[in-house]
């Protein structure tokens, strides 16, 4: 799993950029994982990609991620602070995305 996930992250894309990853989260919603280049409040940080939660009542947070062993680690920017949160990666339900002009790799 770690591999093909980790592939994920570093195989050029053809497209724009989407989600690659989802997780149900405790609001009732998800966790997604994209492989846009993640940038807070101007900053561009190049080794990490952008994640965003979003709960059933509207609730949003942004962050950024990156995969360390079997574990997916984000780091939310959140309106209380950031808080830094590891999930197992197996929980994670990838994407698969057959759409024309779209490649992951193999």
């Amino acid at each position: 799993m770690r591999r093909w996930f980790g592939c994920l992250l570093f195989v050029p894309v053809l497209a724009s950029a989407a989600s690659i990853a989802t997780m149900p989260n405790e609001g009732g919603g998800k966790i997604v994982l994209t492989d846009d280049i993640c940038k807070v409040d101007g900053k561009v940080y190049n080794k990490l990609n952008r994640a965003y939660n979003y709960t059933t009542s509207g609730h949003s947070s942004e962050g950024c991620f990156y995969v360390e062993d079997e574990t997916v680690v984000v780091i939310w920017n959140t309106s209380v602070g950031v808080r830094t949160m590891r999930y197992p990666a197996e929980n994670f339900t990838l994407i698969n995305r057959k759409q024309s002009g779209t490649r992951y790799g193999t």
